[in-house]
């Protein structure tokens, strides 16, 4: 059976912004080694309770630090950005981790009003 993770990198009470990411960080290593299929995040604005509005960049940190789980965005929010730039960062990030990179695209706004 494969298995795989979404995670969202909340942050639990109490905690800080780079305590979310360092948990997913270590989360994702771990996936890596149990043999999981996929880690795939989500894609957030907005809303302080997830530490994840640019999953791009904590793919590119992810991929370093892991060696055979497909890594991914589980929904890259198009409202708020623009679709060329969207496939060349994907790009670099397939380059540098070859057949591990997965993207979903999303239209939904994925934050607050005041964001969107």
């Amino acid at each position: 059976m494969k298995l795989s993770i979404l995670d969202q990198v909340p942050v639990l009470n109490g905690a800080t912004p780079k305590e979310a990411i360092t948990a997913t960080l270590e989360l994702s290593e771990l996936a890596d080694k149990l043999g999981f299929s996929r880690y795939w995040l989500a894609e957030h604005h907005d809303m302080k309770r997830f530490a994840c509005p640019a999953p791009d960049i904590l793919l590119g940190l992810i991929g370093s630090r892991t060696e055979h789980i497909k890594i991914g965005a589980g929904a890259v929010l198009l409202p708020h950005y623009q679709p060329f730039n969207i496939s060349e960062r994907y790009n670099i990030l397939a380059t540098l981790y070859p057949k591990r990179i997965d993207v979903d695209i999303g239209t939904a706004p994925g934050g607050s009003a005041e964001a969107n």
